[in-house]
């Protein structure tokens, strides 16, 4: 605009007036689209910062859980945190969705040397963690940081550096610009075990307090679990009896029972407050239809509530999850049973699914001419062992292939099979597949994140077998697998 204006010094007052005009227009237009933006990112700050509270809540009840005080730690805690990757990448993966951050990873420490190994990351390319990976053992804590921020790690303390800070190796060091660094230390009998970085290429948005919050509470979760993993195989190397062991699990579900309780309550009036907050954005939408800009902006906080929402009904699904394996555990879970066609239900969990993989095909067989299928069962648990075995088949294949479902009968029986057209399972995983707390090691999910931490399998197996029926599993590597699940039909 200037330029032009130089460019035409005698242009008459009129001209200049309209070109003033139209740059103060911009410019208001300008600071109300700044303050549209604002808000949006108020709502959405709002709402993950509602979840974030929810994981907080659960992680200070962790301290709460006994420990085993003879163990040698921190000699066995750097082994040991290599026993926890699974765990790790999904912590890891958890703070980076959360504080919408560009890298998080978790390293652990040799004692006493300080040899550092990388355990897990989050928001690396293929190369970066190629890089990394490959020095892993190959530099101490030392060779990072200066001894002053040593003594402050040592210190329990969480420290922010900008990546200048840090003594980088060469083969590394410019991978990223400049960044603000956020470590927390993994503490054990007063020894740094580990570390929880967390990168920042926004400088101009430092780390807040519930972000620190929220780091120091994965960092204290990351200890506890190691605590207690070192207590369970220090009392099976000692062959420990079977009461002490007993007496442990019960300590153990009795805790998972309880914050599972606590954590549900909030996070259910969370979940409630962001469909309220849906329904009155749909209200608003009627009130002002022929405004497109508002149409526009209110389309981009509906999918900021939509998205925080998922994540609260992911945390659901894992608490969930808790709750009824503390449940069998106790061999407390009650089935509420009724005369169900078992093709309606299967009708029902389809036609539920199918709308959150709209780019996926389930298709539907009945082997029989007439779909009757009589079963005296709990639909609703029924229905969660159904929709454990879709999302399987739907997660571990690709998405251009179909996933089916066959109900036929066995003789008395009746039987649910799922077919999917994905990887296959390796042999040595079928023998472990359905066990607390497995995961299989060949695998990865293709879409989505896994939540279920080794549980969905094991729960689907005990509530079929509550039921009077069997599970069963074939696959073939590189052709696919096929779940199935069986019932008595009612006569």
């Amino acid at each position: 605009m200037k330029e032009q204006e130089s460019r035409e010094p005698e242009a008459d007052e009129f001209a200049t007036a309209q070109v003033n005009s139209v740059h103060k227009c911009n410019k208001n237009e300008n600071a109300d689209s700044d303050i549209k933006r604002g808000n949006e990112l108020k709502l959405e700050d709002l709402a993950h910062l509602a979840i974030n509270n929810s994981l907080l809540e659960f992680v200070m009840r962790l301290p709460a859980l006994p420990i085993l005080q003879s163990l040698a730690l921190p000699q066995e805690a750097w082994y040991s945190l290599t026993q926890m990757m699974d765990i790790g990448q999904h912590l890891v993966e958890l703070v980076k969705q959360q504080m919408r951050c560009d890298q998080v990873l978790l390293y652990t420490h040799t004692f006493p040397e300080g040899y550092t190994f990388l355990l897990s990351a989050c928001g690396l390319s293929e190369e970066q963690l190629h890089k990394r990976c490959a020095a892993s053992g190959a530099y101490r804590l030392s060779d990072y940081f200066d001894q002053d921020v040593i003594e402050r790690l040592q210190n329990q303390e969480v420290i922010i550096l900008l990546r200048s800070q840090i003594h980088l190796p060469p083969a590394f060091a410019d991978d990223f610009g400049e960044q603000v660094i956020l470590i927390a230390p993994l503490c054990a009998r007063q020894h740094v075990v580990g570390r929880l970085v967390v990168g920042r290429a926004d400088k101009e948005k430092p780390f807040s307090e519930r972000d620190i919050e929220l780091v120091k509470a994965i960092a204290t979760l990351i200890v506890l679990v190691l605590e207690r993993l070192l207590a369970m195989r220090k009392w099976m190397e000692t062959a420990a009896s079977e009461q002490v062991l007993a007496e442990t699990n019960q300590r153990m579900n009795d805790f998972i029972n309880l914050t599972s309780h606590e954590l549900n309550t909030p996070l259910t009036a969370e979940i409630g407050s962001i469909q309220l907050a849906l329904h009155r954005l749909q209200r608003l939408r009627k009130i002002q239809p022929d405004h497109p800009e508002v149409q526009r902006q209110l389309d981009r906080v509906e999918s900021a509530l939509h998205s925080a929402l998922e994540s609260a009904h992911q945390q659901k699904h894992i608490i969930n999850y808790m709750v009824d394996d503390s449940l069998l555990q106790s061999n407390s879970l009650t089935l509420n049973k009724h005369l169900n066609n078992l093709a309606n239900i299967v009708h029902d969990v389809v036609e539920t699914m199918q709308p959150a993989y709209p780019q996926r095909l389930i298709r539907v067989f009945f082997a029989d001419q007439e779909a009757d299928y009589p079963v005296c069962v709990d639909k609703d648990r029924i229905k969660e062992v159904l929709h454990c075995f879709l999302e399987n088949a739907l997660a571990y294949s690709s998405r251009e292939s179909a996933v089916d479902v066959t109900v036929s009968k066995k003789g008395s029986k009746v039987q649910v099979q799922i077919q999917d057209r994905g990887p296959g399972i390796s042999p040595i995983d079928l023998e472990h597949i359905w066990e607390r707390f497995y995961r299989s090691q060949g695998l990865g999910v293709q879409h989505r994140l896994d939540l279920s931490m080794g549980l969905s399998l094991y729960i689907s197996k005990r509530l079929t077998e509550l039921h009077g029926g069997e599970v069963g599993l074939e696959s073939t590597p590189g052709i696919g697998s096929t779940f199935w699940f069986s019932l008595l039909l009612s006569k």
